[in-house]
């Protein structure tokens, strides 16, 4: 047995396919916020209530853009054509030189 956990493909298949079943939207970045289009966000808000609808998107604040992005929620892009994925560590990156409190901000509102 090897200590590989995806040697054997089905089980790598298996765990992407699941990985992207959790996946409910993909935004893309303004400013320091995550953008989400209608149609993809009533999830995130109706039953988790998170961002703040506008319009028709809803608007992620960079604390819960980190939480959806680490639970495999959302995926964040570059731009609205969705082509240029964000990696989280990036994103955290911008972030935290536009806002110098975001990590403080993110342990609180992670616990």
């Amino acid at each position: 047995m090897s200590d590989n956990e995806f040697d054997d493909d089905d089980d790598f298949d298996d765990k992407l396919a699941s990985k992207e079943a959790n996946l409910l939207a993909s935004g893309f970045i303004r400013e320091s916020k995550i953008v989400l289009n209608q149609g993809q966000w009533q999830d995130l808000y109706d039953n988790n209530f998170f961002g703040q609808p506008e319009e028709k998107s809803l608007i992620l604040d960079p604390e819960e853009v980190v939480l959806l992005v680490e639970r495999g929620r959302i995926k964040i892009f570059f731009d609205k054509e969705l082509e240029h994925e964000i990696p989280i560590d990036q994103y955290v990156n911008i972030v935290s030189e536009l806002l110098p409190d975001f990590w403080r901000k993110y342990l609180v509102y992670k616990d």
